[in-house]
């Protein structure tokens, strides 16, 4: 097992000290509209698998070198996502179908991206430096980045 993978899956919460979060030009959706991560604001209401859920406190960091994965546009089928996402390699995604089975996973599984990189539609990137948009949810659960669910740290967690 790979180091990442040792590090992040022993733990309920998000990783701590991993690369978490979103590229500023991310879209995330709410229920009325998408917006980039970077302009996401404490109160905003996003999209979740449930509905709506609040966001209780955005955080902005800059981190280097750091371990990006791009899921471009359309990599798990066609609109999913919508746009490329890119987020830190120790960000949590949700794969199903077709997608899962590629990568030998259940159906329905939530991985670290950089479990998802097959090289072509979904790249691991080294970058000398990166501002990553954190955001915490009011409850557990995954919002939506152009269509493809990701999973938040939640009050609780922090």
């Amino acid at each position: 097992m790979s180091n990442f993978m040792a590090r992040s899956w022993g733990k309920d919460s998000l990783s701590e000290t991993g690369t978490t979060g979103f590229c500023g030009n991310t879209l995330l959706n709410t229920l009325d509209f998408d917006c980039f991560a970077k302009d996401v604001e404490t109160g905003a209401m996003l999209l979740s698998r449930r509905g709506a859920v609040s966001v209780v406190a955005v955080s902005k960091t800059t981190v280097g070198p750091a371990s990006m994965v791009r899921i471009k546009a359309d990599a798990f089928a066609p609109g999913l996502p919508i746009s490329d996402v890119v987020i830190g390699s120790d960000t949590r995604i949700r794969v199903a179908g077709s997608s899962a089975k590629a990568l030998n996973l259940p159906d329905a599984s939530v991985v670290l991206a950089l479990m998802a990189v097959n090289g072509e539609t979904v790249l691991h990137e080294e970058v000398d430096a990166q501002t990553l948009v954190r955001i915490t949810l009011d409850e557990p659960g995954m919002i939506y980045a152009a269509g493809l669910a990701v999973q938040c740290q939640t009050a609780h967690q922090i």
